[in-house]
């Protein structure tokens, strides 16, 4: 059972009770590079080979159970200039109380426009299903709110966006999200989503035996009607170490959190660590407390069928 303050209580369900569509809230990440495909479809073109993505994040660890749980996979094809995938993402907050299941489907085309320029284009769709379990609630001090019922809910989401990269160097991606929110199910909501979003590679090497150096610099902006967020920040790879460090704020300069980056490369296996430490300032036991998450990626490098050349016999004359 999720138990806190009365007073925390009343707010959380009044805040609820007011929008009545809070289903629909959106879910982020804090390791933008990995998981940009979610606001923008078309970047899942960059994949080489069959790959698979985990992802898990805790929110507020130490309150209560504020998770968010993903697993996608991906294939591309070199002849169709396509890229496919399957994404399975589980939200939840307050032990339950708030759940999303989502089950979609993405689909990206490459297409080279000039010797060194590609525009790729990609689509996502899902299936959501949203569920409300209030009778996880207990609260202090014998005070009691409204009684709000439960909602459960099931609809379609989509986004589609477009990336133009030149080389490995610079992609400049562009996407819209929360296509679902013209539903009429969803009046209450801030409406679709924009994002913009730039990522850099460099790689820095001098010599045969020295050191990769590689530098990763990310910019991201996400707007809606009534909110924005913005993440920027860098990444450096040096030899399989990975190491950054991002902000995220608003269009109105107010920060929100100070993320660190760790990671690392074994073989075929990526593995990403992000704390955020949040620097938003607001008098409340959940804002002040931090965000974990953990990245996991998998890159299975098959090797293509070759065809065997034979010697020819001579025949016998």
């Amino acid at each position: 059972m999720f138990r806190v303050p009365s007073r925390i209580c009343l707010i959380f369900v009044a805040g609820i009770g007011l929008s009545l569509t809070n289903y629909a809230q959106n879910i982020h990440f804090s390791n933008m590079t990995e998981n940009l495909y979610i606001l923008n479809p078309s970047s899942i073109t960059r994949i080489e080979n069959l790959t698979f993505l985990i992802n898990y994040r805790n929110q507020w660890p130490g309150t209560s159970s504020y998770n968010t749980y993903s697993g996608t996979f991906l294939y591309h094809s070199e002849q169709l200039r396509s890229t496919a995938g399957i994404l399975i993402m589980r939200d939840t907050q307050g032990n339950s109380i708030i759940n999303l299941t989502s089950l979609g489907i993405l689909y990206g085309y490459q297409a080279r426009i000039a010797r060194t320029w590609f525009l790729s284009g990609g689509i996502f769709a899902s299936y959501n299903l949203y569920n409300t379990n209030f009778n996880n609630l207990v609260f202090e001090n014998g005070q009691i709110p409204p009684t709000i019922s439960d909602n459960n809910r099931q609809y379609f989401d989509f986004a589609s966006g477009l990336e133009l990269s030149y080389r490995d160097n610079a992609r400049y991606g562009f996407s819209i999200s929360r296509l679902g929110s013209f539903q009429p199910a969803f009046n209450n909501l801030p409406g679709i989503q924009f994002n913009l979003s730039y990522q850099g590679k460099y790689v820095i090497s001098k010599g045969y035996r020295e050191i990769t150096k590689i530098i990763e610099p990310l910019f991201n902006i996400a707007v809606l009607r009534s909110s924005n967020e913005i993440l920027y920040g860098s990444r450096v790879n040096i030899g399989g170490i990975v190491g950054g460090l991002y902000l995220r704020q608003n269009i109105m300069f107010e920060m929100d959190a100070f993320i660190i980056l760790l990671g690392t490369h074994i073989g075929n296996l990526s593995f990403y660590y992000c704390y955020d430490i949040n620097l938003s300032g607001a008098d409340s036991r959940f804002s002040k407390l931090a965000a974990h998450e953990v990245t996991f990626l998998y890159d299975m490098q098959y090797k293509r069928k070759r065809i065997k050349k034979r010697a020819i016999k001579c025949p016998k004359i």
